[in-house]
């Protein structure tokens, strides 16, 4: 009669299911107002905590010792850097520091799954001297100085018709309208890291003149708004129509074209806070967020068209506004819409706001 060998007992891990606890009790908090702030605004501070549950769940179910050991050292690190309490961002630590990321699976391959007990104390101790690794580097590497310069692009006589295109890697980006009369197509203070280039450049064909300034190539910063930001600020000429196209990688955008002529914009941000203010013209736009917050603000009375796309997202409006198979149309848009949106999202929320 042969034995019975004993079966390895799978261990079910628990991080999914506390990862569905904790998004459900913090949007109760913010959307009852228990807290301050919004979901998106405690989740860009608070997101490493998964990382801590990506750690523990590792060792419940033993799942190697030196990638849990790291990825718990790694959270507790990154959320004391959003917290503040260290020199350097989440963000910041993360895009600097991410091959240490490929040296702790790498080793937790090599050695984290071998059954001798006598290797446990230097697998944890692998993981613990990753970690001291990027706590040491956190506070002792030399962080970049940030220059401010001002670029301008003169407005051609000829010019009847302006597009502005804007592609920035991360920091903050802000875009406005400037004063009625202006003889530039826009104005721009750049605050960026002092080896990151700006390159500028623009043509003129017959009545229409268009714009370019963009990061030469992609220069590692911080993600978390701080005064330590690369800030990215323009004005634009609000006396002919504009065809706006900006692009930001991870940051804050603020588009604020109230006060412009906008026909047609196209706004886009992979990560981070996207708010938009529009004017109440005839306006054909896209508005692509793909982890993030988005908030757009529309006139009182404006005919507001919204074709909206997303995966794992939510959609405020106001009372009054109907939200029907993903169009989202205002109570004056009827059949004729003067402002055409198109949003696209995978993860986070969007709010439109109705401005007074």
């Amino acid at each position: 009669m042969s034995e019975l060998k004993p079966q390895h007992e799978h261990r079910r891990g628990f991080f999914f299911p506390l990862l569905l606890i904790a998004i459900g009790i913090v949007l109760f908090l913010t959307n009852t107002g228990a807290v301050e702030g919004s979901a998106w605004e405690l989740f860009s501070t608070y997101w490493p905590v998964l990382i801590i549950l990506m750690g523990l769940d590792g060792f419940i179910k033993q799942e190697g010792w030196v990638w849990p050991t790291f990825l718990l050292g790694l959270g507790t690190v990154l959320l004391l850097g959003n917290l503040e309490l260290l020199p350097l961002s989440a963000g910041q630590m993360l895009m600097r520091f991410w091959p240490v990321l490929l040296v702790a699976l790498g080793l937790d391959i090599a050695f984290g799954r071998r059954g001798s007990t006598g290797s446990v104390i230097a697998r944890y101790f692998l993981g613990l001297l990753l970690i001291a690794a990027i706590l040491f580097l956190a506070f002792f590497a030399v962080d970049q100085n940030l220059v401010t310069e001002t670029l301008a692009q003169k407005l051609d006589t000829a010019a009847q018709r302006l597009e502005l295109v804007i592609e920035q890697p991360v920091g903050r980006q802000l875009v406005t309208a400037g004063q009625p009369g202006m003889a530039e197509l826009y104005t721009a203070s750049i605050r960026r890291l002092e080896n990151e280039a700006v390159q500028s450049s623009s043509q003129v064909s017959g009545s229409d003149m268009s714009a370019r300034v963009a990061a030469k190539q992609p220069v590692v910063g911080t993600w978390r708004t701080t005064n330590n930001t690369q800030r990215w600020e323009f004005s634009v000429n609000p006396d002919f129509p504009l065809v706006l196209n900006a692009k930001l990688g991870v940051g804050d955008q603020d588009i604020n074209l109230t006060a412009a002529q906008p026909e047609r914009i196209k706004i886009e941000t992979a990560v981070g806070r996207l708010i938009v203010r529009l004017p109440n013209r005839p306006l054909e736009g896209e508005l692509n967020l793909a982890i993030g917050e988005m908030t757009v603000y529309v006139p009182k009375g404006a005919a507001v068209r919204i074709e909206r796309e997303g995966g794992i997202s939510a959609t405020s409006l106001p009372a009054d506004w109907n939200n029907q198979d993903g169009i989202i149309t205002s109570p004056a848009a009827g059949s004729n819409p003067t402002i055409n949106l198109k949003i696209s999202q995978a993860i986070g929320a969007v709010q439109i706001r109705v401005m007074p």
